[in-house]
């Protein structure tokens, strides 16, 4: 249901966010929360009270979880702001180069990432109209009206029965899948503290932190251009408990990040045929074929 995803962007300007996200339901209804339900042995039915008390405790963070995904949907629609203008520069200046192939391919990633991160999802998930709290009224109407029956129990036979039913019922509520919505409020301050311990960072282009380079028989022109087109690459999503298809080449951000962000080049001259870039992401090396014009300028493939 939740998607996420574990790559915001760094701007110039960058923002905190609050560190409290204040108490998560699984504290409650998790496998080690006091009100557990993992057997029927073991599933305690609560109070009505009780279940209204996690219901007030979530609405009291609900507007600064709010606030925390605003902080990020903000820097990401600003980033995909600031990479417009940036490819619009590039473009007027550079006209069809292999610079707007990469800038083009680019663009699709930023102006999908919202989506991707599943901003609106968060959104729900932590407001008033949140699954769970739906799933807590309906929760607590029920312990409601098991409460009253066994006020008004006429004798001990009748109030065993009642408290047996409720118990019953209760623990089919727990156990039919249907009070799930909680667990994924953990994936939303997974998020939040992920942005708030590692910054922004930024999928494809990135100015302030670009790649380190190893050339290999790579001449002084090629390099040069290589080095217009240096992605930004910095953060090993198989780190983090969150998985996203963002990076097309998920092996190659591995090594890069363990290599410090060292990315091995080697070129080799092709007097004929079509250009390829070869990737071997498990060394994070690249082998970039070229050719070179009657003019002695460079031709590379597309990047």
């Amino acid at each position: 249901m939740l998607k996420m995803i574990t790559l915001v962007l760094l701007l110039a300007s960058t923002y905190s966010i609050a560190s409290d996200f204040g108490p998560l339901p699984t504290q409650n209804f998790g496998k080690n929360g006091n009100l557990s339900c993992l057997t029927k042995e073991t599933c305690l039915v609560p109070s009505q009270r009780a279940i209204q008390k996690v219901a007030e405790d979530f609405l009291n963070h609900s507007s600064s979880r709010l606030e925390n995904l605003s902080i990020i949907e903000a820097e990401i629609r600003a980033s995909i702001e600031i990479y417009q203008l940036h490819s619009e520069e590039v473009f007027s200046s550079s006209g069809n180069s292999e610079l707007k192939s990469f800038l083009e391919k680019g663009k699709n990633l930023y102006t999908n990432l919202l989506n991707n991160m599943g901003i609106s999802t968060a959104r729900l998930l932590v407001s008033g109209q949140s699954p769970f709290l739906q799933e807590l009224k309906q929760l607590s109407l029920s312990l409601k009206m098991s409460e009253a029956d066994i006020v008004n129990a006429k004798n001990d036979t009748e109030l065993a029965n009642i408290k047996k039913q409720s118990g019953d019922a209760y623990f089919a509520f727990r156990s039919n899948g249907k009070f799930e919505s909680y667990k994924l409020i953990d994936q939303v301050k997974t998020l939040t503290d992920y942005y708030n311990e590692s910054g922004s960072l930024s999928p494809w282009f990135n100015n302030n932190l670009p790649l380190r380079l190893k050339f290999s028989d790579c001449p002084v022109r090629v390099r040069r251009i290589i080095k217009k087109l240096t992605p930004s690459l910095r953060f090993d999503k198989s780190s983090k408990p969150l998985q996203f298809e963002v990076f097309e080449e998920y092996a190659m951000t591995k090594m890069l990040v363990q290599n410090s962000r060292l990315l091995n080049i080697s070129c080799k001259l092709k007097s004929k045929g079509s250009l390829q870039t070869v990737f071997r992401p498990e060394k994070a090396e690249m082998e970039l074929q070229y050719s070179v014009l009657s003019s002695g300028r460079p031709v590379l493939p597309k990047l």
